[in-house]
């Protein structure tokens, strides 16, 4: 019976050792490599945000009138930390940015306008040929996204339909495609450390695009992190 008994400890242990040890490696991984399981109800975005601060180590700075009476009602199943977060703000006004690998910046769109970010709704991508205009009721989109500065395609930039809430990726070779119903849309196109752009665009057919990020600009990753650092000491503090 004592055998039994040790032994029976000696496997909690390992099992308690292993969950631990589980634990700090799904913590310290690199924040592009973080996917998101779980189920929310009308769930408020800070209890939100504090699940995921909780089950993957990662922080969230934001000022909190920018997510006043904001619910997260969502499933995710093993997906892209950069799509959930595409997701959950697509009509929300605001934009994030991945900072030292281990925190995600929330701010208001057009904060970094200064920086060329593309949001003027008055620049619209038409894809297809006008004349045949509702002649389709969906089309593909095709394409590539590119580092502005040296024209390299970049493997695993999320491509998200703002409108519809679903989005792609490219692969390894930077490409995407995606069907969606024909008309005016918006896209949001982000990569981890990369300038976010929302691009309005027509769809009328089939048709290619190819979109540039441009890497983050430091003086607004400093400006942005310490205004919303400082409101976000009072959160970690109280």
């Amino acid at each position: 019976m004592k055998h039994f008994q040790i032994a029976h400890l000696y496997k909690s242990l390992f099992l308690i050792i292993t969950i631990l040890l589980s634990s700090h490696l799904s913590k310290s991984q690199d924040i592009q490599e973080i996917k998101v399981t779980g189920s929310f109800t009308k769930a408020p975005i800070q209890e939100f945000f504090n699940s995921l601060e909780k089950s993957y180590g990662i922080r969230f700075f934001y000022k909190e009138e920018w997510i006043k009476s904001t619910e997260v009602t969502k499933i995710f199943d093993n997906v892209p930390l950069v799509q959930v977060m595409n997701q959950i703000l697509a009509d929300k006004q605001l934009t994030f940015k991945f900072f030292q690998n281990s925190s995600i910046v929330i701010y208001p769109q057009g904060a970094d306008n200064r920086n060329g970010a593309n949001t003027d709704d008055s620049q619209i991508l038409v894809i297809g040929d006008p004349l045949n205009q509702g002649r389709y009721q969906r089309a593909k989109l095709q394409g590539r996204v590119l580092d502005g500065k040296n024209g390299e395609t970049l493997a695993g930039a999320v491509i998200y339909n703002i409108e519809s809430g679903l989005g792609t990726s490219t692969n390894s070779n930077g490409k995407f495609s995606m069907e969606m119903a024909a008309g005016e849309m918006h896209l949001r196109i982000s990569f981890i450390g990369y300038e976010n752009q929302t691009q309005k665009i027509r769809l009328i057919q089939n048709g290619n695009a190819d979109f540039e990020l441009f890497e983050q600009s430091h003086y607004i990753d400093v400006y942005i992190t310490q205004e919303v650092l400082h409101f976000s000491v009072e959160k970690y503090t109280t």
